[in-house]
């Protein structure tokens, strides 16, 4: 599989949506860590989202309701 292979406008569009819901539904002043910090800092999330945007996003959207119910 090559390197410099690049995503398409949809993906690119579903990728950033989905990294603006995670980065702003998530992040509160004083909050510990979540588990959607640590997988978007994962070395292999930016291929994963590329290959499946739908299911990355559809993931981190679940993730982010879960932490949200969190007491």
């Amino acid at each position: 599989m090559a390197a410099s292979i690049r995503p398409s406008p949809k993906r690119s569009a579903l990728l950033g949506s989905a990294l603006l819901l995670v980065l702003t539904g998530c992040t509160a002043p004083g909050r510990s860590p979540s588990q959607i910090d640590r997988l978007l800092n994962h070395p292999e999330f930016r291929a994963a989202a590329q290959s499946a945007p739908a299911f990355t996003n559809d993931a981190l959207k679940t993730i982010a309701d879960l932490e949200a119910r969190r007491p």
